[in-house]
């Protein structure tokens, strides 16, 4: 795929996650699944996850898309953590134990 292409489609992705989820909620894993790509190629393209989330958040912009708020957003991501398993609003609480 073309770079200019590559990056459109990134772009598009990460900012339809960051309207569903909450800016502050993609990560790069997440457009990575969603593009069908490596986590190494959205870094690639979009850069450190702060130029990632201003990139996203131009480019909602530029899409007429609208974010949600930081109360949103927070809630978006306490419902996105219990889905993916993670209960606790603290990075590593509520994790499922790692089996030996």
């Amino acid at each position: 795929m073309q770079q200019e292409k590559r990056s459109a489609q990134l772009l598009e992705v990460g900012a339809r996650l960051a309207v569903k989820h909450g800016l502050s909620n993609v990560t790069r894993r997440h457009i990575a699944e969603k593009a069908e790509c490596s986590e190494g190629l959205v870094s690639v393209y979009l850069g450190n996850l702060k130029d990632m989330r201003a990139s996203l958040k131009k480019h909602a912009r530029k899409l007429g898309l609208v974010l949600p708020d930081k109360d949103a957003e927070a809630q978006l991501g306490a419902k996105l953590r219990k889905a993916k398993g993670y209960g606790g609003a603290r990075r590593g609480a509520g994790r499922p134990a790692i089996k030996p």
